[in-house]
């Protein structure tokens, strides 16, 4: 590769490596790419339970199955009802194969609020609080939602299937609820979705896992619209 290319290529290389995405009335930085459908989950972590667990979420329980993965930057006041009792409620009543795990970043006491407004909430919930160093890492790493300085991470909504990334979605506005979708952009790697789900039994409308009725903040309703074909 001569001089010119390379400089082209490491530059593009660099920009892929830093995200920005939109928090209210400023810009947050994403360090590091978000993983790609059809991109087996790799990473090796460990993160302690907040709620409706007694053991530690390891990465592992992640390789089995049909699983929707919400990440949450805090979990108080309600800052988060789309992405716990929606997807919750929704999942349930959609598949008794699929499961939902929440992680969030703030402490595990903040989820004593869901226990308050939301009891019948069942999917298991862990917090990258108190977890090492090197598991909080991984986990952020893999899933994309690193925020430069800062010990919140990036609303996300994932999912995976015998630990292979279906769909993915970290919304440039971090205001609104993802949805899960392949982006529009990259019709491969909704292609390499379309073949990862039939590979392994799993039949998908287009959106492949999550649509929200609504993107506007506040407001989302996530609707499944993936079920086994087992």
């Amino acid at each position: 590769m001569n001089e010119p290319h390379r400089r082209v290529f490491s530059r593009r290389r660099a920009l892929a490596e830093i995200r920005l995405a939109h928090l209210g009335g400023r810009r947050i930085s994403l360090p590091g790419s978000a993983p790609c459908a059809g991109d087996r989950l790799a990473a090796r972590f460990e993160l302690p339970p907040a709620r409706s667990a007694t053991a530690p979420l390891r990465s592992e329980e992640l390789a089995a199955g049909l699983v929707f993965v919400s990440t949450l930057p805090n979990v108080a006041k309600s800052a988060c009802l789309a992405q716990i009792v929606d997807l919750d409620e929704h999942t349930r009543h959609a598949s008794t194969r699929a499961r939902v795990v929440l992680v969030s970043a703030d402490h595990a006491d903040h989820w004593h609020e869901v226990d308050e407004y939301h009891p019948d909430v069942q999917a298991p919930a862990y917090t990258l609080e108190g977890a090492s160093a090197d598991h909080r890492a991984s986990f952020v790493r893999a899933f994309g939602v690193e925020v430069a300085g800062h010990r919140r991470i990036a609303h996300g909504l994932f999912a995976l299937v015998d630990g292979v990334f279906l769909t993915v979605d970290v919304p440039f506005d971090q205001m609104m609820s993802p949805d899960g979708r392949v982006p529009r952009a990259r019709p491969a790697a909704r292609r390499r979705a379309g073949r990862v789900a039939h590979d392994r039994g799993v039949m998908a409308c287009p959106g492949y896992a999550l649509r929200t009725t609504s993107r506007k903040p506040g407001e989302a309703s996530t609707t499944l619209v993936a079920s086994w074909a087992r």
